[in-house]
């Protein structure tokens, strides 16, 4: 499937992005599968998904945010029913429970503990906050147990502890991620060390690129995402899997332990990710592999764009006050614009409107610059790409869903979904949140990779 240009929704008022949410989330309710407790979502198969990324995990985040902004508690208690099923598959297992993702490459293997893909800390991080919005500490109490089992499941090498053998943040930077959240939420500082421990066997990964420029590859050994296509040294750079998420990681392991070693690291990184950025009509943007494979394969989104590669430089201007970091971050933000979106879909914003690669991950992206550097074009920006949400929802009375080709190789493939990252749960957050801004509203919940809360 082949488009373009999407139009925008015309003389949109506040209301309509909150009733936009509602749709998605009657959508969600609609798509819901009773279990033997609770019920659960299927994202493009048949069995259950609990992780973040598409499954029970992140659809329970999103309508626990449209229970709080909205008023309507149908919601929390769909997202308890959610909850139940998850509590209950657990129980059943005595919290061994093989959580797996939807995508069946090979790459994922071993992916058990991490915070988007198929992942523990994932599930744990949305039973926190589900006990948070309930009141019920059952959640909490899973939650807390499914973070030993993680603490548990970490290997031993000799510079430190990994998981999966990956270092991205969709790997075992984002279950980092996650330990540094849960050891303040429980007052755990065992679990921060941790944490520090898989840091530090991260950096002693990184390649130096230079004198003041290290590369982190998102690999402890010889396995490869790319080697099975014969793509030779081919890497990918950007938030998901490669240096800008690990670095990320890195910062934000500083900013919790006073360690300057991670925050040398993370610098380290930084700097390689300037030198490769390219200049664009408008702004900066970083390939999505390198070498490069095909001169026009830019993502603009969370995964492999700036949109996710950005959160670095915000963070790194955060705690250091220079301002070279506040300059690429707006740099890398222009780019976006300057290869059309949210308006135009180019070669790395195909036919997409998720969190991950698409457009809903823009109207977070932008709120948060105009969160922290209020300029109004960057609310501007997030409202076109609200109203090009609107503007490209399928609605059924008022329901709501979004089709999409959740695989940038595969755009004939086009799925409806309802998860969080590649689907309605996602898309419903993203006009919810810029609902909130224009109102003052508050409810949405901000990831443990979020960098934008003042």
């Amino acid at each position: 499937m082949t488009v373009n240009l999407y139009p925008l929704r015309a003389n949109v008022t506040s209301e309509d992005y909150l009733n936009g949410a509602l749709a998605a989330a009657r959508f969600i309710r609609e798509s819901a599968i009773e279990g033997e407790k609770g019920v659960y979502w299927v994202a493009s198969g048949d069995k259950p998904q609990l992780d973040l990324y598409t499954g029970s995990a992140g659809i329970i985040l999103f309508l626990l945010q449209i229970a709080q902004v909205s008023g309507d508690t149908t919601f929390l208690e769909d997202a308890l029913m959610g909850g139940d099923f998850i509590l209950h598959e657990f129980e059943k297992t005595n919290y061994d429970y093989p959580i797996r993702g939807d995508l069946e490459h090979p790459y994922y293997a071993g992916n058990m503990n991490s915070l988007y893909i198929g992942g523990l800390s994932g599930v744990a991080y949305s039973l926190i906050k589900l006990s948070e919005y309930s009141d019920n500490p059952s959640y909490e109490q899973a939650a807390f147990t499914i973070t030993e089992h993680i603490v548990g499941n970490a290997q031993r090498t000799e510079n430190g502890v990994f998981w999966s053998g990956y270092s991205g943040i969709i790997h075992d930077a984002g279950v980092i991620l996650y330990l540094l959240y849960a050891a303040k939420h429980f007052d755990n500082a065992s679990w921060r060390e941790i944490a520090a421990e898989a840091g530090h066997a991260m950096i002693a990964k990184g390649q130096e690129e230079g004198e003041h420029s290290v590369r982190y590859v998102d690999v402890y050994d010889a396995m490869n995402l790319f080697s099975q296509y014969d793509l030779g040294d081919n890497y990918c750079p950007n938030f998901a899997h490669g240096t800008s998420g690990i670095s990320y990681m890195l910062a934000r392991l500083f900013e919790e332990t006073g360690d300057i070693a991670f925050l040398e690291s993370a610098r380290k990184g930084a700097n390689f990710l300037i030198d490769i950025a390219q200049p664009m009509k408008k702004g900066m943007l970083i390939p999505h592999s390198l070498p490069q494979t095909s001169d026009d394969m830019f993502y603009l989104g969370f995964c492999h764009g700036p949109v996710g590669t950005a959160r670095l430089f915000v963070l790194l201007h955060r705690l250091t006050a220079e301002n070279k970091y506040k300059e690429f971050y707006l740099d890398l933000l222009l780019g976006i614009e300057g290869a059309g979106a949210p308006e135009y879909h180019s070669a790395g914003y195909w036919h997409s409107h998720g969190l991950c690669c698409g457009t809903a991950g823009f109207v977070g992206g932008f709120l948060g610059a105009y969160n922290f550097y209020e300029d109004k074009k960057h609310l501007d920006l997030a409202e076109r790409s609200a109203k090009l949400l609107l503007g490209a929802a399928n609605y059924n009375g008022k329901v709501a869903s979004w089709a999409s080709a959740p695989m940038r190789v595969e755009p004939n493939v086009v799925l409806s979904e309802v998860g969080y990252m590649r689907g309605a749960a996602g898309i419903g957050q993203a006009l919810l949140q810029y609902y909130t801004v224009l109102t003052g509203a508050k409810g949405i919940i901000h990831l443990p990779d979020d960098p934008f809360i003042k």
